[in-house]
């Protein structure tokens, strides 16, 4: 993967994060990268971009109603 600085101590820091969702999110990266590039990517929400603005409206769809995650957020 190819990752920034900060990117890179986030992953390194995540051994200490215990949510499933996040730990399940990590392995499927770590999947996808053995095979592909992946890079992760910032993107400034709210500022026009069409995947983010897209991303942004499928949260707030997703948040209406009630969790069905193993983990509400």
């Amino acid at each position: 993967m190819n990752l920034t600085r900060t990117q890179s101590t986030i992953w390194s820091e995540s051994s200490k994060i215990k949510s499933r969702l996040f730990l399940d999110c990590k392995k499927i990266l770590n999947d996808l990268a053995s095979c592909n590039r992946v890079i992760l990517t910032w993107v400034l929400g709210h500022s026009g971009v069409p995947g983010n603005e897209e991303a942004d409206r499928l949260a707030r769809v997703g948040s209406i109603g009630y969790p069905i995650g193993p983990e509400p957020h």
